[in-house]
């Protein structure tokens, strides 16, 4: 996959006394403080966010009173909008255009709501105040954009980013952050070098930054393995529009299609396992090198044991010796030009085929069910070696059998399974403990 991604350092700034941080394009972040009043130069700093002090768990000091002040050119616009939350009313926001003798554009906000509000005055006053009491679940963040008050808002680290790592399949998508909110946002999308005009030209709500591509690629609406260029604008209510800023996404490879499970010729090995699962599935292009992988469904495939995984050069894949009666994932994804494809799954759940009951007179378990334990015994001429296994196919216990009962401990409730070895051959019991 070749991406984008977007680049952000911080450096540490000082305003009246204050420490903030700023990143890329210059965006500030300021935390009020109580007592203060933080000055903001909008002419340095045209675009960035006002925040509360609040700790990290989201409790808010009692009694507290800072203000925040944004100043700019004339003829400047000052934008700010965004969030607050005081859910127990004992919090409040009040925002002034020009100082706070001027025209309050928003008088004490409590309770949980959003803002937007624009100043043309070159000065926004911002105060933020709590009484005293529990005032959790309190704070706000403001962003703050300064721009020609005839222009529509601007794209602002326009980027491709991973949304959910860890989804299967990984989830890409379009993102951006912008100087103020527009009526609607416009993506226009097309193989890399199209011309503006000629691509696909989708809507995005004015309250949303992002734009998913791993749904397009599952609906089929781009080519695998294909770069493509996205456009995105603003539009604003007066018939504005804001600058194009544009990224390249490379897609994925082809998806896999009907993936199959089979379960012919499967055969009981010696230890009570499966042998003889296959996997068969058909690729939507020529791909020829798949990376694919198994695990017990419900389990993490990459920290949890027991969990396969191999690079095969054909559309099919051969078990190793599985558990009966347990439900596995199992992923497929296409590789090429060193990128995968969307990863595609089945479950399927191994045969509960019942254990090999010969000479099923010469082994007895009891009790079984059990609970914590059993006792083994053979005929006492006998000598056996005994393993006992989970229902995963892990060995679990070992045992030797000399004509006298041996006590074995089950470590939890489930399915195990026990195998004798003797002289005559190989017997294996299922215990069920409780």
């Amino acid at each position: 996959m070749k991406l984008r991604m977007p680049f952000l350092f911080c450096l540490a700034v000082l305003i009246c006394g204050v420490s903030v941080a700023h990143a890329q394009n210059d965006w500030l972040t300021v935390y009020m403080v109580d007592g203060q009043t933080i000055q903001i130069d909008g002419n340095q700093y045209p675009y960035g966010t006002v925040r509360n002090n609040g700790d990290a768990d989201g409790t808010c000091p009692n009694n507290f009173n800072g203000y925040a002040v944004i100043s700019v050119d004339s003829g400047m616009a000052i934008h700010l909008y965004g969030q607050y939350s005081f859910r127990n009313l004992n919090g409040w926001i009040t925002i002034w255009d020009g100082d706070t003798n001027g025209i309050p554009l928003s008088w004490r906000l409590t309770g949980i709501g959003t803002l937007n509000v624009t100043s043309t005055s070159g000065r926004i006053t911002i105060r933020a105040q709590t009484g005293t009491g529990n005032l959790e679940h309190c704070g706000f963040f403001f962003h703050y954009a300064v721009a020609d008050p005839d222009s529509c808002a601007s794209v602002i680290d326009l980027a491709v980013d991973d949304a959910c790592c860890d989804c299967e399949p990984m989830e890409y998508q379009l993102y951006w952050r912008y100087n103020w909110q527009p009526h609607h946002w416009e993506v226009e999308y097309g193989p890399h070098g199209f011309e503006l005009g000629s691509g696909t030209v989708v809507e995005v709500d004015a309250n949303q930054c992002v734009f998913n591509l791993t749904e397009l690629e599952f609906n089929r609406l781009l080519q695998p393995n294909t770069i493509y260029d996205f456009y995105v604008r603003s539009v604003c209510e007066d018939g504005l529009y804001g600058e194009w800023d544009s990224v390249s996404y490379h897609t994925y490879c082809a998806r896999v299609d009907s993936i199959t499970a089979l379960e012919e010729d499967v055969t009981v090995t010696p230890d009570g396992l499966l042998a003889g699962y296959k996997a068969t599935w058909r690729d939507t292009t020529d791909t020829r090198r798949w990376f694919v992988y198994y695990h017990r469904t419900g389990s993490n495939p990459f920290w949890d044991s027991p969990c396969k995984s191999a690079y095969v050069d054909t559309p099919l894949y051969c078990f190793p010796p599985l558990a009966p009666n347990i439900q596995y994932s199992f992923v497929v994804q296409s590789l090429c030009d060193g990128s995968g494809g969307i990863k595609q799954w089945i479950y399927f759940t191994t045969a509960d085929v019942g254990i090999n009951e010969t000479d099923a007179t010469d082994l007895s378990v009891s009790p079984n069910p059990a609970v914590g334990h059993c006792v083994v015994s053979l005929p006492d001429s006998m000598s056996a070696e005994l393993k006992l296994y989970g229902s995963d196919g892990r060995l679990l216990q070992t045992a030797a059998y000399h004509g006298v009962p041996v006590e074995l401990q089950l470590p939890s409730q489930g399915v195990f399974l026990l195998q004798a070895t003797t002289e005559a051959g190989t017997v294996t019991r299922k215990i069920i403990n409780k």
